[in-house]
């Protein structure tokens, strides 16, 4: 039986920031527990059916029914939960959600519904392990911090499983897969790293702590009436989205001010560039604000207020020398005031995604007036590619520590009129309706100063975005649906793109609780999808469907060549009953004579934890917890 969610326990909005700090625009994604769901520190997979004491869910033991001598409890209802409010991606993940739960359904023989949730409500609940649904759409947007392995692996960290102050997507707890994602954190050299990498994506691969179904496809179009469509400054990323390059330096024609579709929660806030979703912060944090470094239009770090970056051998010391650059009201930016900039999102984001990789800073120290020093008591070779010095843009001290009055926990109190704002970016805020349009004039002294102005516009719908584009409204449409750019393709002076990310798109098992903390069934499910069909109505034959599991796409960087060490989660792209049904037939599976799938009689369907606790409570269960690192 589904909970009651008004019974769930409340977050505050700090903790929601950080528990979301990785989704992406796409959704969530999920992963799940070691082998079968248990994990101890001995390496071995554990076999689901351990997990720290007593205590149920109402979700997770079946329908009351009794079984038989042949039969075990019936397996129960299947919650499929998907997202609204994300525009295309929310149409891509229903239309995924309505075939796979078809297909779970017909060939497993367990109901299974599919059912639509806002993305805030449903991310609120799902960090907390609230158990209302047994499977989430997940999936990522390419965000360029997503180029460095970590970025993934601390989302599966069993630290954040259960009811914890911070995001597991599928509720993963093992021990091996933690210690695996601990060194490679800390590991002094690129082969060593690249080993445990590995290491840890043939644990994740093996456990199908992720569903995969096929990676993101983006797609993208320009009115060349309105802009001019440059390849090299499109570069791998697109014009949309992470490229603040291409947003900086595109070209207009005419008189045209170019404008580009923006989701909704990317203009909820103006106070800080954190207090807006965390999927979106990136447009205040490098367009009215600047960080120390960038991500480019292909994916490489280079520099924006920082004029240079030195690290030390062992990567325990970043050295940033800044740019002779000034803020929006002509005072100069200083060390001063990245310290302050870097001390005020570590203490209010204690647990904020990436932050975890600057908590573990020993030092944070203005060396003079433009140089700036992180030191680590340990060795950090994540730091830089993980997205520290490039997602967060540098604050005015003066104006904050006035408008916070000395205490940071002011924070979400500050009132900051957009006009009032004092930016280290390139642009200034013209005009700003909240969940509607932010309008940008260009600084004439910022060291890259924006060709004209920019406008960033959030609609109600994808459709809304696509009439807006198709009237000459919208210069640059990020996010239309794989039919819309058929039709855009058909007409002049539109340039569109269709691409394959890095990032990949599956379904997240919750893993705490059974069905779904039990191996062979995540298995059977993953069987039983035909995701060749599901990319066919979800992503019009777009797609490669993808039969390894793994939390990272093919074309991502650190995907083994042909799939080496990965297991194979998928008979073919159509899926097959008789493979699926046959998996769950040799764990001692029965259907009674109405075709109801049921358990074996003898399965413990004890839940790995007690829902409200987290692994973390456990050290019997999960004997790393002990020992897991302070800064990881």
């Amino acid at each position: 039986m589904v909970r009651n969610t008004t019974e769930e326990k409340s977050v505050d909005r700090r903790t929601y920031l950080a528990a979301i700090a990785s989704a992406g625009a796409a959704g969530l994604a999920g992963c799940g527990g070691g082998g079968d769901g248990g994990g101890g520190g001995d390496g071995e997979s554990g076999d689901g059916e351990s997990g720290g004491g007593e205590g149920g869910d109402e979700m997770g033991g079946g329908d009351g029914e009794s079984g038989s001598q042949e039969h075990g409890e019936r397996v129960p209802e299947i919650i499929y939960e998907f997202t609204t409010g994300l525009g295309n991606w929310s149409a891509v993940e229903q239309s995924t959600a309505d075939i796979a739960s078809s297909n779970i359904q017909e060939r497993l023989g367990v109901k299974v519904t599919a059912r639509a949730k806002e993305a805030t409500t449903m991310w609120q609940e799902h960090m907390h392990d609230s158990r209302n649904a047994h499977l989430y759409a997940s999936g990522f947007a390419p965000n360029p911090n997503g180029l460095d392995p970590n970025f993934f692996l601390s989302l599966y960290h069993l630290r954040y499983a259960g009811n914890r102050d911070g995001y597991n997507k599928s509720q993963y707890a093992n021990c091996e897969f933690a210690d695996l994602a601990e060194e490679q954190y800390f590991a002094t050299s690129l082969e060593e790293r690249e080993e445990l990498v590995q290491q840890t994506m043939e644990r994740f691969s093996e456990d199908i702590v992720e569903i995969n179904t096929f990676p993101l496809v983006g797609y993208t179009s320009i009115n060349t009436d309105q802009v001019v469509a440059d390849e090299d400054l499109i570069g791998e990323a697109g014009p949309g989205g992470f490229n603040y390059t291409f947003m900086q330096n595109v070209e207009a024609k005419g008189d045209t001010t170019p404008s580009l579709d923006v989701a909704t929660a990317a203009l909820n806030s103006t106070v800080h560039p954190l207090l807006t979703t965390i999927v979106y912060h990136g447009y205040w944090s490098n367009l009215v604000y600047s960080p120390l470094m960038k991500w480019d239009q292909n994916y490489n770090i280079t520099t924006d207020l920082a004029e240079s970056q030195e690290i030390n051998d062992d990567f325990t010391e970043i050295t940033y020398t800044l740019k002779d650059q000034t803020f929006s009201n002509g005072d100069p930016i200083t060390a001063e005031d990245v310290v302050f900039t870097y001390d005020l999102y570590n203490t209010s984001y204690d647990g904020f995604g990436a932050s975890n990789n600057f908590a573990d800073a020993t030092e944070i120290t203005a060396v003079d007036e433009k140089t700036v020093r992180f030191s680590f008591g340990d060795s950090n070779p994540t730091f830089v590619g993980s997205g520290v010095p490039t997602n967060y843009g540098i604050l005015h001290k003066g104006q904050w520590e006035e408008l916070l009055d000395g205490d940071f926990s002011n924070l979400q109190n500050v009132n900051l009129p957009a006009d009032e704002i004092v930016g280290s970016g390139p642009y200034t805020v013209s005009n700003f309706e909240p969940n509607t349009i932010l309008q940008l004039e260009p600084r004439e002294d910022h060291y890259n100063t924006p060709n004209q102005g920019l406008n960033l516009r959030a609609y109600t719908s994808t459709q809304a975005a696509y009439r807006a584009f198709q009237e000459g409204d919208l210069s640059v449409f990020v996010n239309p649906s794989g039919s819309m750019i058929e039709e855009i393709a058909q007409k002049d002076n539109r340039w569109t793109r269709t691409s394959n990310a890095f990032t990949i798109g599956s379904i997240a098992p919750q893993m705490s609780f059974p069905p779904y903390q039990f191996r062979e069934f995540r298995l059977a499910t993953s069987q039983a999808i035909d995701r060749r069909e599901a990319n066919a109505v979800a992503l019009n034959g777009n797609a490669e469907p993808q039969l390894h599991s793994n939390y990272v796409s093919p074309s991502h960087p650190w995907y083994p060549e042909d799939h080496e060490g990965l297991t194979k989660i998928a008979p073919s792209p159509t899926g097959s009953q008789e493979v699926a049904r046959q998996t769950l037939r040799d764990a001692g599976y029965t259907w009674d004579d109405d075709g109801n799938l049921r358990y074996p009689a003898d399965k413990d369907l004890t839940p790995q934890w007690p829902q409200g606790d987290s692994p973390m409570d456990y050290p019997d269960e999960w004997p790393c917890v002990e020992t897991i690192p302070d800064t990881y």
